[in-house]
C-alpha cells in the first residue's frame, strides 16, 4: 500500500447497447517501488516512472445496465484495451548501479500498452455511476523501471492496480 500512487484520467465511451461500450481513455500516473520496502535497503534502488497512456477500450456488462435499465442498480463488468504508453523512468542518484551488471535507460520512451480488468459498477443517480475494478497492464518494454540486467532474463514489464472511477453519463 505504501508504494501505491494515484492515476488520473479521462474516459470517453459510447454505449452501443446495455451490455457493450467502446471508447477511448487517457491517463497520467506513476509506478513507484523502493528497495527499502522489500528488504534491500543497502542496494537503495528506487523505481519512479511517470506514465501517460492512451487506449482504445471495450467494456462488457454482465447485466443490462445503462440509461433505460434503472432496475439494475449494479453490475459486474470486464474491460480490455490496447494503446500507447509513454513513460519516463527516473533513477535514484544515491544508488550505485554496477555498469557490468545493469544497462540504464534515462529519458522518455514509447511502447504499446495492453490492459484487461474486471470490476463492479453501481448507479448512484440517473447520470452518476461509481465503479471499482482491478486492472492489469502489460507493456512492450522490459525497462519500465529504468534498467535491465545485462546477463539475465528481461521479460516485458507489467503493472496492475485498483481503480475507482466516477462516471457522469451524458444522454
Amino acid at each position: 500500500i505504501n508504494e501505491m500512487r494515484p492515476q488520473f484520467g479521462l474516459v470517453l465511451k459510447r454505449n452501443f447497447n446495455s451490455n457493450l461500450s467502446l471508447g477511448a481513455e487517457a491517463g497520467y500516473g506513476s509506478v513507484y517501488a523502493a528497495d527499502a520496502n522489500h528488504g534491500l535497503p543497502e542496494r537503495n534502488f528506487v523505481v519512479n516512472t511517470d506514465l501517460v497512456q492512451a487506449n482504445l477500450v471495450a467494456e462488457i456488462n454482465f447485466k443490462k445496465f445503462g440509461k433505460f435499465f434503472k432496475r439494475n442498480q449494479n453490475t459486474p463488468f470486464v474491460k480490455t484495451g490496447i494503446g500507447m504508453l509513454f513513460f519516463a523512468p527516473s533513477l535514484n542518484d544515491n544508488a550505485e548501479y554496477d555498469a557490468s551488471e545493469y544497462e540504464l535507460f534515462w529519458g522518455s520512451f514509447t511502447t504499446y500498452n495492453f490492459q484487461i480488468g474486471a470490476g463492479w459498477k453501481w448507479r448512484l443517480s440517473y447520470h452518476s455511476i461509481l465503479s471499482l475494478g482491478l486492472q492489469w497492464h502489460s507493456t512492450g518494454t522490459s525497462y519500465l523501471e529504468g534498467f535491465n540486467l545485462k546477463d539475465g532474463p528481461n521479460p516485458n514489464d507489467a503493472y496492475y492496480g485498483l481503480r475507482l472511477t466516477y462516471t457522469y453519463g451524458i444522454f
